[in-house]
């Protein structure tokens, strides 16, 4: 589709604010913003999560233009599963149409 995947790096391990600015900063979309432990629904709660000391997810072109993607919005009932992983594989339309 076009999409260039800025992350030939080892991501496991972190990168300091001024990496992650210089990487990520003007990236049009930030896709499957992950968390282990909360679903978010909105742009707005992805920011309050940011637990940088800068909070520089603010800073980031995604975020200002709203376009941040969540692998989690839709669980199964157990919460466990992401509708993301079990029907995205044979639906792959569904979800490419999600990020245009």
């Amino acid at each position: 589709a076009g999409a260039v995947y800025n992350s030939d790096i080892d991501v496991a391990a972190p990168m300091n604010e001024s990496e992650i600015l210089s990487r990520f900063g003007t990236a049009q979309y930030w896709i499957h913003f992950l968390s282990t432990t909360l679903t978010f629904s909105t742009v707005d709660e992805v920011l309050a999560s940011d637990q940088t000391p800068s909070k520089i997810y603010k800073d980031l072109l995604s975020t200002k233009c709203g376009r941040v993607s969540s692998n989690s919005l839709k669980l199964n009932p157990s919460g466990r599963g992401s509708d993301f992983f079990e029907s995205a594989v044979v639906n792959p339309d569904v979800v490419l149409l999600d990020l245009v």
